[in-house]
């Protein structure tokens, strides 16, 4: 299967380029003043005219009674975000680092809601479409806008929504011929060239976009161990198509489909051993304190042919909608498939620790579709109404191979199936030309099967999750708002005590960690939106009290049939969290812009009994810790000059300045992630289509370690903890070059 993906890889990297260079060549031959409009000024600028599908209806986000983060295609092209990290790093109450690289194992934190094992509590989505597999690798190049809604959305957006939602809205086809390329070159390597076309293919009825994505990164840690190399590379080529089909005002359908191929080095990751614990050494040992980046990798890499991760993605969906008088109906069809195949060091030493058992091969298979049905009506009166269904299936195989180990072993993790059937609303009446009133509410069917022998696995877990909001517009420029909301996250298995290794008496007695429940939590929260100095400001403040309960929380056990204990899901804890976000967005005259934005959460853990802790201290209760991996402060600030100094040309200066304070790894409270400030610069020329910037990423250097993973150590044979690092990106110094038409 890896010599196939590596052709297709072969395949696809000279179709990427050859699109890319014939865009390129194409983009000259257009005279730029007959071209359409470029979005260069800041629409964040002036809030109340941004114009959002938080609530599954176009509203402008000054008068959403809720916390939405916006993220506009100028924004992420003059911020030069390029990714998921860097959408969390300017969003406040919002943290993303990746533990193990690019795959699949995704670990967003909205408003002090984490997670160590199972689902994510933030959902993601392309086009209001599920994404179930990872997005660490996906562009932001073609996009018109990234929305990121905080708090439960579980009312109409449904699974796994429960802390937040984040949505990638892509850029539809266009009915005027229009462009853009993007080439940016920085140290370690890095390069990245994506182009766009669009245009009529029939005069206002059918209209395309072509794009497509070269992207590589050279990584900047040396393998000191038996293999040597860098880690921590990475590789993407992607080519997307769009239709957009409008025969006439009342119809319209848009198809994309998106083909991407990555393929990453092993993963930039260094073991802190056993032998720096330097607290509860007579109780198994752990490490108090902050954890620091190494300067050096060791992994034993030479027995591998090509360490690191390849993956296929193919996501496909069709959106079409039809007005009829007061109705809107939409239908969203969406089919995705991920193919993933990953070698891997997984004791992270120098060594083959067990005679080479824990160097693995892993392939997963994802494979999901999923289909909307929803009816909007609105006749410009008081009353505004959407229902809608929704299914969802997925189906995911799971292959660990150890073909290097002097016990060579291949463990089949069994077939998760998963079904999702919803029923969903939203009533809105305006109670007067000033307040409105929102009910919504969802309906949910889960069902998940594990088919690991010929004996299938069922549980269904039902929910009904409403929200409830109260917005009073006191001005034109003032919108004060209250929801209520409850989210939930689904339950689900154990996955690991499943395996073709482990006995029936062995899952007999652990049945009471076969399964773990659904988690819920009921958000309530207060904010203001505002709109100053004849729209040159806008000031957006929400405070926020979560009761989060029936946590999925991870307890290490001996299972029968693995190495060494495994962390098992179980429901076993309640946390508080209380907080509040503000974000300011002020352009004072024609040269300057600046945005600040803070966040604040504070999650504490009520009740929650672990057993590693006790252990460790004698006292198995956590209560009065914090969340791990939970940030308490966040904080964005950036800033913008532009002044003309010729005819048409334009210099500009960009500062941004980001910090993240310091998070506990796990929830013991013991070891800590250190704060991590980073600050970039942007500088260059600007024309009507042109763009020329030179910049300097993380400009003092900051090493803070991008994540920690609590793990072990198998160099001994007791194998007790030890810490992974997930190293962090160092200054980058670049240039980028854009032209649009």
């Amino acid at each position: 299967m890896l010599n196939i993906l590596r052709v297709h890889n072969m395949i696809l990297e000279k179709t990427v380029l050859s699109v890319l260079w014939g865009s390129f060549l194409v983009l000259p031959a257009y005279n730029a003043h007959a071209a359409a409009e470029i979005a260069y000024t800041d629409p964040e600028i002036a809030m109340d005219e941004i114009v959002v599908f938080a609530r599954k209806r176009r509203e402008k986000i000054q008068e959403i009674p809720a916390s939405v983060g916006v993220l506009s295609a100028s924004l992420i092209e003059d911020a030069a975000l390029t990714g998921l990290k860097d959408i969390a790093s300017v969003t406040s109450n919002f943290s993303y680092d990746e533990a193990f690289g690019r795959n699949n194992v995704q670990r967003p934190v909205i408003r002090g809601m984490s997670n160590v094992l199972g689902a994510a509590n933030v959902a993601f989505f392309i086009d209001g479409v599920f994404v179930p597999g990872g997005m660490a690798s996906t562009s932001l190049f073609d996009l018109e806008r990234v929305e990121i809604l905080k708090g439960p959305g579980s009312a109409l957006y449904g699974r796994s929504t429960l802390a937040g939602a984040v949505n990638y809205i892509t850029k539809r086809p266009s009915d005027t011929l229009e462009g853009q390329m993007l080439a940016r070159v920085a140290s370690h390597d890095e390069f990245d060239f994506t182009g766009r076309i669009s245009g009529p293919l029939i005069e206002d009825k059918l209209a395309f976009s072509l794009s497509a994505r070269h992207y590589e990164y050279g990584g900047e840690y040396e393998n000191t161990g038996p293999g040597g190399g860098t880690v921590g590379q990475e590789k993407s080529q992607s080519l997307t198509g769009g239709l957009l089909f409008t025969p006439n005002d009342r119809f319209g359908a848009y198809l994309r489909v998106m083909y991407q191929e990555d393929d990453d080095g092993h993963t930039a990751n260094a073991l802190q051993p056993a032998a720096q614990n330097n607290c509860f050494t007579g109780t198994g040992g752990y490490y108090c304190g902050e954890i620091v980046s190494p300067e050096s990798v060791a992994l034993n890499l030479d027995i591998f042919d090509n360490p690191g991760l390849e993956r296929e993605t193919l996501r496909t969906s069709l959106i079409m909608d039809m007005e009829r008088g007061n109705y809107r109906f939409t239908s969203i069809s969406a089919y995705s498939h991920d193919q993933l195949a990953d070698q891997r060091d997984n004791d992270f030493l120098p060594i083959a620790a067990l005679g080479g058992a824990f160097h693995v091969i892993s392939d997963t298979e994802i494979e999901s579709y999923s289909q909307e049905l929803r009816v909007n009506f609105d006749e410009g009166g008081p009353f505004r109404w959407l229902v809608g269904s929704y299914y969802y299936h997925s189906r995911t195989d799971d292959l660990l191979s150890t073909p290097f180990s002097t016990r060579p072993s291949v463990t089949v993790s069994p077939v998760e199936v998963v079904k999702n059937y919803a029923i969903f609303g939203s009533l809105e009446y305006d109670l007067s030309d000033k307040m409105s009133a929102t009910v919504e509410v969802r309906r949910n069917w889960d069902k998940i099967s594990l088919e690991p022998t010929s004996v299938v696995y069922t549980q269904t877990f039902e929910s009904t999750t409403p929200r409830f909001a109260l917005s009073y517009q006191i001005t034109p420029q003032a919108n004060l708002y209250l929801t209520v909301a409850k989210g939930t996250k689904p339950g689900g298995f154990n996955g690991d005590l499943f395996g073709s290794r482990v006995p029936e008496s062995e899952r007999e007695r652990l049945a009471d960690f076969l399964t773990y429940a659904e988690e819920k939590v009921w958000n309530y929260e207060v904010g203001a939106k505002t709109i100053w100095m004849d729209g040159k400001v806008t000031l957006n403040v929400a405070g926020f009290y979560m009761d989060w309960s029936d946590q999925q929380l991870t307890t290490s056990f001996p299972v029968i049939g693995h190495r060494r204990a495994r962390p098992l899901i179980h429901n076993a804890g309640k946390t508080e969290i209380w907080g509040f976000e503000a974000e300011l967005q002020a352009r004072p005259n024609d040269y300057f812009r600046f945005s600040a934005s803070y966040g604040f959460a504070h999650a504490e853990f009520k009740v929650f009994e672990d057993e590693t802790h006790e252990k460790l201290t004698g006292d198995a209760s956590v209560a009065g810790n914090r969340t791990p991996r939970a940030p308490k402060h966040t904080f964005n600030l950036s800033s913008r000059f532009t002044y003309p100094v010729a005819e048409g040309m334009d210099f500009f200066l960009r500062g941004d300045l980001n910090y993240k304070s310091s998070r506990f790894v796990q929830v013991h409270n013991l070891a800590i992630i250190g704060a991590a400030t980073k600050v970039n610069i942007h500088t260059g020329l600007e024309w009507e289509d042109l763009r020329l910037t030179i910049f300097v990423k993380n400009l003092f250097n900051d090493d803070t370690a991008a994540d920690v993973t609590r793990f072990f150590d198998a160099s001994l044979p007791t194998m007790p903890r030890a810490f992974l690092i997930s190293l962090p990106k160092s200054r980058q110094v670049g240039a980028s070059i854009s032209y649009s038409f």
